[in-house]
């Protein structure tokens, strides 16, 4: 007998009534979904105005997602950058190699290598961080400086070797070992705004 397949699917809690959820989250368990990613488009709702955070709707949705025996994967929003800070730095939008801007709107829609987003991505994320769980600080490479839970993992282009001969962000060696990273590119291509180059 074939072992059935491990399914997951995209939520997006933000988009339906609340007394939806418990439904949708039963529909979910019947079809035999066993993963659920949610908040990786929201932020927006997440930080409706500047340093106003509300993550309280989510913890809802997580809370009622997992009591249906759902299993979570949280994403964080930096695919879609809110309004305000489009606003406030027009010139992380995207220009095409026709030299067309792309506008606010759709997802992704911000240069990779623009400075101010990708400060404004590290702090929604520790944000999310601190509210959704414990940051187990990487005791073992230099700290970025200012933000003493984010470790720079760097290989230079003289190095012939690197942790366990392959690309990995496991702790492995630790006793309690973080349950997961994030990876921030720091050095990203001049144009595009594909991850294709990773």
């Amino acid at each position: 007998m074939a072992k059935q397949p491990t399914l997951g699917v995209c939520y997006y809690p933000e988009h339906w009534p609340e007394v939806m959820w418990e439904q949708d989250a039963a529909d979910m368990v019947k079809a035999g979904i066993t993963h659920v990613r949610v908040g990786e488009f929201a932020w927006s709702r997440f930080e409706p105005e500047p340093g106003t955070y509300d993550f309280d709707w989510l913890a809802a949705a997580i809370d009622t997602l997992a009591d249906a025996g759902l299993k979570l994967i949280l994403g964080t929003p930096t695919a879609t950058p809110p309004k305000w800070l489009v606003d406030r730095m027009p010139d992380m939008l995207p220009i095409s190699r026709e030299g067309r801007t792309r506008g606010f709107g759709s997802r992704r829609h911000y240069c990779f290598s623009h400075m101010g987003y990708r400060q404004e991505c590290a702090r929604i994320t520790r944000a999310m961080a601190e509210r959704f769980g414990g940051i187990n600080v990487n005791r073992f490479f230099a700290h970025v400086d200012g933000w003493p839970q984010i470790a720079e993992v760097r290989k230079e282009p003289e190095q012939k070797a690197n942790i366990g001969g392959g690309w990995h962000t496991d702790h492995s060696y630790d006793l309690e070992p973080a349950l997961g990273s994030i990876l921030v590119a720091r050095e990203t291509p001049t144009i595009g705004g594909d991850t294709l180059f990773a």
